[in-house]
C-alpha cells in the first residue's frame, strides 16, 4: 500500500474543527427515531409504537455507564475485503489504545497475499487466510450478484464472523467490521455482564431469514446491527448446532438454503447472533451503539477522530458505499 493511501495522511494532520455539538447530535438522532423509514410498516402500529419507545428510552434515558475496564478477556478477529485495507490501520490502532478489557490475539482474517493482508502483517497482527475458515470459499458465492453490486464478499464475511470459534479458544471474542473504529476507552461490560448493542436499524429480509432459521420470529424490536460484538464460544457453538438439528444440514448451507438472493442485504450475523442470545436471556444488558457514519474522505489521525467525535461517539464507521 502506498503511504499516500493510508489513512494517517488522508485528510488534515491538524484537525481544528471544533468537537461536534451534543445538542446537535440529540436533535439529529431524534429525528431519525422519529422518521417514517425507521418503521417496521408490515409489523403494525403497535408493534410499532412499541418499537419507537423503546428506542427513545435506549437512546435517550441515562443508563448505569458501561464498565471503565473489564477484566473480561477477549480476542479481537477483524474480516478485512480488499476495500477495508485503507481503514485497517486505524482500526487496529483504535483496538489497542481504546478497548479496556485485557486483550490476547488481534486476528485479521483476509485474502492471502492481498494487500489487506501485507497492511496486517505490518501492523503486528496475526493474519489469517480466509480461505481455510469455512468449507466454502469467497469464489463459492460469486453468483451472488445484485447488479451492479456483487455481494459475495459481503455474505463471506459474515459466514466467517460465525465460524470465529474456529479461529479463538478465548470464552469472549470480539468481532469488529473492518471499517470501524474506536474514538473513546471502552469496555462491552456494564456491572461485569457482557454487553449487546442496540442500534434503530430494521431490514426485513434478516428478520425472515432469522425466522426462517430458527422456526420463530425474532424477539428484538431492535437490532443487533452495530458493526461489533462479543460472541461468546459457547453459545456460537451452541447457535450453529442448533440451526444444524433444525434444518438437518450444515449450518453456512442452511444460512445459504434461506437467503433470498435478490435482496442486497439478505442476511445478517449480528441480527442471529443477537436474537438467539436473548431467546435464552430475556435480561441480557442492551446499551445503544453511539455509532458516526463517516465517508472515507473524512479519514482523519486517530486522535482527531477522538478529539471531535470521542465525547458523542463510542465508534466511527468509514463506509466505503458513502464514497470518499
Amino acid at each position: 500500500m502506498d503511504a499516500a493511501d493510508r489513512p494517517d495522511d488522508a485528510g488534515s494532520a491538524d484537525d481544528t474543527r471544533p468537537p461536534v455539538s451534543r445538542r446537535a447530535i440529540a436533535l439529529a438522532d431524534l429525528r431519525e427515531l422519529a422518521a417514517p423509514s425507521t418503521r417496521a410498516s408490515w409489523r403494525g402500529r403497535g408493534f410499532n409504537a412499541a418499537r419507537t419507545a423503546e428506542l427513545a428510552w435506549y437512546r435517550f434515558v441515562p443508563w448505569p455507564h458501561f464498565d471503565t475496564r473489564s477484566g473480561m478477556p477477549l480476542d479481537v478477529v477483524i474480516p478485512v475485503g480488499g476495500q477495508d485495507a485503507r481503514t485497517l490501520p486505524l482500526v487496529v490502532e483504535s483496538v489497542r489504545r481504546n478497548l479496556r478489557h485485557p486483550v490476547g490475539r488481534v486476528i485479521v482474517v483476509t485474502a492471502a497475499g492481498s494487500d489487506a493482508a501485507d497492511e496486517a502483517g505490518d501492523l503486528g497482527t496475526e493474519v489469517v487466510d480466509e480461505a481455510g475458515v469455512l468449507p466454502i470459499r469467497r469464489s463459492d458465492l460469486a453468483f451472488y450478484r445484485v447488479e451492479p453490486w456483487d455481494r459475495s464478499g459481503w455474505l463471506f464475511a459474515q459466514l466467517l464472523k460465525l465460524n470465529v470459534d474456529a479461529l479463538s479458544a478465548q470464552e469472549h471474542v470480539l468481532v469488529l467490521d473492518a471499517d470501524t473504529v474506536m474514538v473513546r476507552p471502552q469496555a462491552f461490560t456494564s456491572g461485569g455482564d457482557v454487553v449487546a448493542l442496540v442500534s434503530g436499524e430494521y431490514h426485513r429480509p434478516y428478520f425472515d431469514a432469522y425466522q426462517a432459521l430458527m422456526g420463530e420470529p425474532a424477539a428484538s424490536r431492535l437490532s443487533f446491527i452495530t458493526h461489533q460484538a462479543v460472541f461468546e464460544r459457547r453459545l456460537l457453538a451452541e447457535l450453529k448446532a442448533d440451526i444444524e438439528r433444525r434444518r438437518r444440514r450444515p449450518w453456512w448451507q442452511a444460512i445459504l438454503d434461506v437467503c433470498d438472493f435478490g435482496e442486497l442485504s439478505c442476511f445478517s450475523e449480528y441480527e442471529l447472533y443477537g436474537n438467539y442470545r436473548l431467546r435464552h436471556d430475556a435480561s441480557v444488558v442492551r446499551r445503544w451503539w453511539a455509532n458516526l457514519p463517516l465517508p472515507r474522505s473524512q479519514l482523519t489521525p486517530l486522535a482527531d477522530l477522538e478529539r471531535r467525535y470521542g465525547h458523542a461517539y463510542r465508534t466511527v464507521s468509514f463506509h466505503h458505499y458513502l464514497g470518499g
